[in-house]
């Protein structure tokens, strides 16, 4: 199911996409860890941290994690070699293979029906769950599965999109612990003037209830995806949903 939906072939597209960008996407990554930083220095020691979306570990400071808790699950459903590599050396780091939506099989079999996940919320261990550049993309493989296996309609896939988005936002509320988030909120597509030719929701219009720090990450320069645009990423990063303000912040 994993390589049918395209996740194989999407991280290491991603992984090649870093080598190409690495200058680029320098800030973003940078600030990503700032974030989890923050996070880590208000949580409490020893215990268990869970990364969901934990990648190509590219935006985790996987030193302080390690040095602070006791045990680091790194959730992805594809874990390739850089991550790999990096978890055989530290022996409280584990790699969870995981469907974090909870709902794959359903769209796989060409069910639109959204679960809202339960894994780990019993689990009293865990001082910090963070959910790491993965909320925009928690939709857009199924949906693109769904379109290419079953016909979906544009308004079809826009539904499923924001319910699988909205999900994972209700489940991240309902942790009693430290939740950090980071997720891009709009993108930006840009000429080769720099000029804006548009701008959309990357959360397909699903409302964050929290405020915290925002960046942009130069996610695709020019002639990466087309010689006549660039592609901006607009970044949210939230160290603690419970002490942030709500104050609605469209993505």
């Amino acid at each position: 199911m994993v390589k049918e939906m395209g996740y194989l072939r999407e991280s290491v597209s991603i992984m090649s996409r870093y080598s190409r960008c690495k200058r680029d996407w320098c800030n973003h990554l940078r600030k990503s860890r700032a974030t989890i930083k923050n996070a880590i220095g208000q949580a409490p020691a020893n215990g268990k941290v869970i990364i969901f979306g934990a990648g190509l570990g590219y935006d985790l400071p996987l030193t302080q994690l390690t040095n602070h808790f006791s045990q680091v699950l790194l959730v992805d459903l594809v874990h390739t070699l850089p991550i790999k590599a990096k978890a055989l050396f530290n022996r409280n780091v584990e790699l969870v293979v995981r469907d974090v939506t909870e709902s794959l099989t359903n769209i796989y079999e060409g069910r639109d029906e959204i679960y809202e996940p339960r894994g780990f919320l019993e689990d009293k261990e865990v001082g910090l769950v963070i959910s790491l550049n993965l909320l925009s993309q928690l939709a857009s493989l199924p949906v693109r599965f769904l379109d290419q296996h079953y016909g979906i309609s544009e308004n079809d896939a826009d539904r499923i999109s924001q319910r699988i988005i909205q999900a994972h936002l209700t489940y991240l509320q309902k942790f009693d612990t430290n939740v950090c988030l980071v997720t891009d909120i709009e993108r930006q597509v840009n000429g080769p003037d720099g000029e804006q030719i548009a701008k959309f929701s990357a959360l397909h219009d699903v409302q964050i209830p929290w405020n915290g720090n925002t960046w942009l990450w130069d996610i695709a320069p020019l002639g990466e995806e087309d010689a006549e645009y660039s592609v901006t990423n607009k970044v949210l990063g939230i160290s603690n949903i419970t002490n942030a303000s709500l104050t609605g912040v469209n993505g």
